[in-house]
């Protein structure tokens, strides 16, 4: 599997702006997906939601500490090599210099992607001179880097709205350091400054497969939806009612309703919106699933699961062992009814769900 995530803002809530909704929607939804999201829901200095790039919704970045949040992939990337795209608005350049894309190993930061105080863009210690990596505030970017991390054999290729900014063959993309590579991936603001306005639309490959391995282009929008219907499988127990999609469908997340299991193979699908905003290739699908254990010191195996067509596809095990809601995400590079990538039509008919696996 070459796609390894995707963020694009769409799943915490449609209430924009500068208020307390939206910031409590964004933090909550923040923190049942990465290490790292902010320790508070509100106040002046707090992020938001804010309209997406093209269409759907982005994150208004703000001068707290916390305004970062990070993903842990686990493992090392294959042949150390990460591929990754995001498009950012900044609110204000020339007043800092800071990193806004970073890379760490258990040890900390191995490298970072950042702007400098004369508005070009920098990574590995080298700022762009062309013309396209002199950036401009209150403007729309797509940034696409490509870096193997090596102290001897490091190389790295960095887009900006698809054009080549810097690239270098055979140096050191650890900057010296005697790290590893990296597991964890940052979107950061600098503290006590808002140069970092509005992020969207993000992507993270590895190098591994026949597709998905190399850059996805500027055209890449993240498009979130939600069930609409029952699917094909109602085998959970609805909290109240007896549609099942209807507790599961609220653009913020809300623990008031939910469906629950307390049998193996249990499984429950859904029917889902259409797509409105993408209207090309489609790279993979990612199932979003937050859940929780309602009793302590129990592990309960889940999988997410497909439907397309007649054919069934389950993600691997989502051990689910907090009693805090958590997300469990699922890649899915391909329709499993025909192993080829997915279509607009094809995506608009599948349904998902999930399946206890205990």
């Amino acid at each position: 599997m070459a796609l390894r995530w995707i963020e694009g803002f769409e799943l915490f809530g449609d209430v924009i702006g500068n208020n307390n909704t939206s910031k409590s929607n964004l933090h909550f939804g923040l923190a049942t997906k990465y290490v790292t999201a902010g320790t508070s829901t509100s106040g002046s200095d707090k992020p938001f939601i804010v309209a997406g790039r093209r269409g759907g919704f982005a994150m208004q970045f703000s001068t707290d500490n916390n305004t970062r949040f990070e993903r842990d992939f686990g493992s090392t990337f294959n042949d150390d090599t990460i591929i990754t795209g995001l498009a950012v608005k900044f609110a204000d350049i020339g007043s800092s210099a800071f990193d806004f894309l970073t890379f760490h190993d258990a040890n900390g930061q191995v490298n970072g992607l950042g702007i400098a105080l004369n508005g070009k863009i920098k990574f590995n210690d080298t700022e762009a001179t062309a013309a396209e990596g002199m950036l401009v505030a209150g403007a729309w970017y797509y940034i696409e880097l490509r870096c193997r991390f090596s102290q001897t054999v490091g190389e790295y290729e960095l887009r900006v709205n698809g054009v080549t900014v810097l690239s270098a063959t055979g140096v050191d993309t650890l900057l010296g350091l005697p790290g590893s590579s990296p597991t964890i991936i940052r979107w950061q603001n600098k503290q006590g400054f808002t140069g970092l306005g509005a992020i969207d639309d993000i992507y993270v490959l590895d190098n591994t497969g026949a597709s998905n391995n190399d850059f996805l282009g500027l055209d890449t929008v993240v498009e979130g939806i939600f069930p609409s219907a029952d699917g094909d499988l109602t085998d959970w127990t609805p909290s109240s009612g007896s549609d099942h999609y209807a507790l599961v469908d609220e653009p913020a997340f809300s623990s008031s309703d939910y469906v629950e299991s307390d049998a193996a193979n249990e499984k429950d699908l859904y029917q889902y919106e259409d797509l409105v905003l993408i209207n090309g290739s489609i790279f993979g699908v990612q199932v979003n699933t937050i859940s929780r254990v309602q009793e302590p010191n129990v592990v309960i195996d889940t999988k997410n699961l497909v439907k397309s067509g007649t054919t069934e596809e389950e993600s691997t095990f989502l051990e689910a062992d907090s009693e805090s809601s958590t997300t469990y995400p699922s890649v899915h590079e391909q329709d499993p009814d025909t192993a080829t990538p997915w279509t607009i039509a094809s995506v608009n008919s599948a349904q998902f769900g999930v399946k206890n696996e205990n």
